[in-house]
Formats: C-alpha cells, sequence, structure tokens
C-alpha cells in the first residue's frame, strides 16, 4: 500500500520554520553592516570637515616635535587630525560656563525684593532672565551684580521690559498676586533682539 499525502488540509502539511538560525546570522551580519557603514561615513564627515576648516584656515597642519618613524603614519595623521580639531573647537567661541554654577550665581546676586520666573542661556553672549520686583528700584542693582559675575563679564545686560502689577482681589487664592509688583525681563543685546522678533 502506498503512502498517501494530503495537500488539502494546512494542519496537515509539514511545519516551516520562520526563525532559523541562518535568518537570525544574517539580521545580525546586516545590523553589523549598516553600523560599520554608518561609522566609516561619520568618520569620512569629519576628515572632510577638519580639511575644509584646515584650508579655510590657511593654516598648515600642526606638526610635533617628535620625530616618527615611518612605520608611525597613521600615528602622525592622527595627532594631525586631532590639533586640527582643538583648533576648530578653539575658534568656535568660549565654552558655555557650567549652567549649575551660573544659576547659583544669578541666584546669589538676586536681591530680596525680586524673584525669578525664567532663565534663558542661548550662548556665552546671550542671556535672558524673567521675574517680578516690588521695588523696581531693585533692578539696577541686581544688573550691577549680573555683571560682575565672571561668565557673564563683556555681556551688556539691559531691561527689555518692565510691566506693572496691580494688586488682585482678596478673593484670589494665589498670595504673591495680592502684593503690587513689576513683572520684569532681562537680557543681553542678542535676547533683546529675540524678544522683539
Amino acid at each position: 500500500m502506498t503512502q498517501q499525502i494530503n495537500l488539502i488540509d494546512p494542519l496537515l502539511l509539514p511545519p516551516t520554520r520562520r526563525l532559523t538560525a541562518r535568518r537570525v546570522v544574517a539580521a545580525w551580519a546586516a545590523g553589523a553592516l549598516l553600523v560599520l557603514s554608518h561609522l566609516a561615513w561619520e568618520r569620512n564627515a569629519l576628515r572632510q570637515a577638519l580639511v575644509a576648516d584646515t584650508a579655510d584656515a590657511g593654516e598648515a597642519p600642526a606638526t610635533p616635535d617628535l620625530t616618527l618613524a615611518a612605520g608611525d603614519a597613521g600615528l602622525q595623521r592622527r595627532i594631525t587630525q586631532r590639533e586640527a580639531l582643538r583648533r576648530m573647537l578653539q575658534r568656535s567661541g568660549p565654552a558655555m560656563p557650567n549652567g549649575a554654577a551660573l544659576l547659583s550665581q544669578v541666584m546669589a546676586a538676586l536681591p530680596e525684593s525680586m524673584w525669578l520666573t525664567q532663565i534663558d542661556i542661548a550662548g556665552a553672549q546671550s542671556i535672558r532672565i524673567a521675574g517680578g520686583a516690588t521695588d523696581p528700584a531693585a533692578l539696577a542693582n541686581f544688573a550691577d551684580r549680573l555683571a560682575r559675575i565672571p561668565a557673564l563679564r563683556g555681556v551688556p545686560i539691559e531691561a527689555i521690559r518692565i510691566e506693572p502689577q496691580e494688586a488682585a482681589a482678596d478673593n484670589d487664592a494665589n498670595a504673591a498676586a495680592h502684593v503690587a509688583h513689576h513683572r520684569f525681563v532681562l537680557g543681553s543685546a542678542q535676547a533683546a533682539g529675540e524678544e522683539i522678533r
């Protein structure tokens, strides 16, 4: 008697294995190839940026005083690239101060009749400070204290906006709103230009 195979009912067909070891290895190899190709592309982009920056600056690549053997050409090339990268970073401008340290210095400069609601630091030369004051004359004192902070030296800070606020009614739940005060915005010249827009 010959064996008969039922090809009509799919439950009786032999199961197909979708997740095989070959497919897992192929997927892993494809992912590794993708990551390595992205790494090569990033290195090439960095190399081109460094070459363009060195050409724009018109500088000859810095060579260290050490004389390297002919077999160390790769090391010499890496040293030259890192020197060019260092020069490019130095020309990009002053580094941003530590945000936490700057915030603590700004808070230390704050007079007791003032409070802050917002501080925006967009760069080494752009700062915007918003808040309120019960005594608007304290703004000048606060601006003078800000000028003495080392990270803000040379940044001209001026009043962008000062708006008087009336005392609120007694049925308001916010106790701070019961006091007549002034809302203010102080900032550098760059922040003032951004405020107007």
